[in-house]
């Protein structure tokens, strides 16, 4: 009884602990003596960390340390650098006490020591809009952009020998080389490039590939020495919340995690009421507590590269429009070069001929302005369900595809059996057909075919989208049954029909590949 008591009073003192960090004497005397620690930081890497122009410390990572060095009591002064490189640099020199924000690296370990993670963050592959998804990355024979000094280019010299190395000086300019064609792809943090899309306006970068075994989990360097100071840092870490955390990284990046909380006031009545029946109520909270934790990280990952997928797929759409502009431009520059011809020849223009130019004009001013409405109607974002008319929300998406399937020589065909109505975000199933265009310019252009014909089959209960362009060999087709999508179009695709009571079955016909998205009555 008395040691149930005791594990019992342990948890509900950690849910009610505080802020003090309990430093042994000699951790005290230690940072009594030292009195300040020294600290060089990355100058160049948003969201994480910058020095900005008056040369004060900003970012995630710097408000951490603040949180770190509030709660220690003790000054954490920054040294200031002009590059990662020099950074690096000084820490080896021991002009600094400790690296702010870094990975774990052999090398690193020659001379630092490190401290439990104090962030972690996901690394994914970016490549531009028209990359297709990478599944394994030693396949490849590839340009990748990393900047200058990372842990990320050390591992990937060593792990992708198939991979030619283009350093960079900063993020930004990683990002650019990929924009630029000068380089096929990057591996960079999450974090990061969702940030910096956002921040450069590189809204035709994708995510392309999310290679496992590449979590950042960044930590604070201490000089190798300093044993003693590398544990009060971990005693400081190990105070930091998941809330404390999260506060900071939503001060800076777009991302809200939802998170289940304990009403510690309550539980802790309730124990004093019942001790084992409190011990089954503080399991079971906890345990739900972190599965909640998980669902809503894994809701809120899948969101931002679903987010990250559309702002990808913006260039690609842009330049759509654009193809299609010219081309109502041209025709309308035409006529009225012939017009200015004939006005400075002095020929008479007749009436007739006057009614057709402006027809001409009027009809190419409408194509352009539908043009822009469909792309809006695509990439608006929507909250609003209402009924719409499949063939015409279809055939709106069309608007933004048509050159490129006219480029590529593709027929579409749609077959209305049934006048079918959905009641949903519009804009939302306009990604679903945008993906099935996408997909199918895609297998045209990788089997270099010169005719191939897309169809739509709608039905009462059912929308059918069929190709001609052979199918989807056996390994890939069973992988597609089993859920298991190697890019975001197709997954995406069937997340949004399931959030409206639809299922998405993929297989194969007797031509091609057939996607049916099945009413569930």
């Amino acid at each position: 009884m008395k040691k149930t008591l005791l594990i019992l009073l342990l948890i509900v003192h950690s849910l009610f602990a505080n802020s003090t960090i309990f430093l042994s004497d000699a951790e005290k005397h230690y940072l009594q003596k030292k009195r300040s620690i020294t600290m060089c930081v990355d100058p160049d890497w948003e969201p994480f960390e910058v020095i900005n122009k008056e040369g004060k410390h900003e970012g995630i990572a710097a408000d951490l340390i603040q949180l770190i060095a509030k709660r220690l009591d003790v000054p954490i002064v920054l040294l200031p650098t002009k590059d990662w490189e020099e950074s690096l640099a000084f820490s080896h020199a021991k002009k600094c006490d400790i690296l702010s924000f870094l990975n774990t690296t052999k090398k690193r370990q020659e001379w630092l020591l490190f401290t439990e993670p104090l962030f972690r963050d996901k690394n994914i592959v970016v490549g531009r809009a028209e990359s297709a998804y990478i599944d394994n990355l030693a396949r490849k024979k590839l340009k990748v952009a990393l900047p200058v000094g990372t842990s990320i280019g050390e591992r990937f010299a060593q792990d992708f020998p198939n991979l030619e190395v283009i350093q960079t000086q900063t993020e930004a300019e990683a990002f650019q080389l990929i924009e630029d064609k000068k380089a096929d792809i990057t591996l960079r943090s999450l974090v990061v490039t969702a940030h910096t899309i956002k921040k450069e306006g590189l809204f035709n970068l994708k995510i392309i590939g999310e290679p496992k075994g590449y979590e950042n989990e960044l930590r604070i360097g201490v000089l190798k020495e300093e044993t003693l100071l590398k544990e009060i840092l971990n005693k400081a870490i190990a105070n930091i919340t998941q809330k404390d955390t999260q506060a900071i990284l939503n001060n800076h990046v777009s991302i809200v995690i939802e998170r289940g909380t304990i009403n510690p006031i309550w539980f802790y009545l309730f124990a004093i009421g019942a001790v084992l029946s409190s011990l089954v109520v503080i399991w079971n909270t906890l345990l739900r507590k972190k599965v909640a934790q998980e669902v809503a990280k894994n809701y809120e990952k899948q969101k931002l590269l679903f987010q990250a997928q559309k702002k990808g797929e913006i260039g690609s759409l842009l330049g759509n429009i654009s193809h299609q502009w010219r081309d109502g431009l041209t025709a309308i520059n035409a006529i009225n070069m012939h017009a200015r011809a004939q006005l400075n020849m002095g020929i008479v223009i007749s009436q007739e001929e006057m009614q057709k130019n402006t027809l001409e004009i009027e009809q190419s001013i409408r194509f352009m302005s539908q043009t822009m409405q469909s792309f809006l109607a695509f990439y608006k974002p929507s909250t609003d369900v209402q009924k719409f008319r499949v063939k015409k929300s279809i055939e709106e998406t069309l608007d933004i595809v048509h050159l490129n399937l006219k480029q590529k020589n593709i027929t579409l065909i749609i077959q209305e059996q049934y006048e079918l109505e959905i009641s949903a975000i519009e804009n939302e199933w306009m990604n679903i057909w945008f993906n099935m265009f996408s997909n199918l310019l895609n297998i045209v252009t990788q089997k270099e075919l010169q005719h191939a014909s897309i169809t739509f089959t709608i039905e009462q209960n059912s929308i059918t989208v069929e190709d001609d362009c052979g199918g989807f060999d056996a390994q890939k087709l069973s992988k597609l049954q089993n859920k298991e999508f190697g890019g975001l179009g197709l997954k995406m695709s069937a997340d949004i029909a399931q959030k409206y009571h639809w299922l998405m079955e993929i297989k194969n016909s007797a031509f091609g590949a057939q996607i049916e998205f099945i009413h569930k009555i």
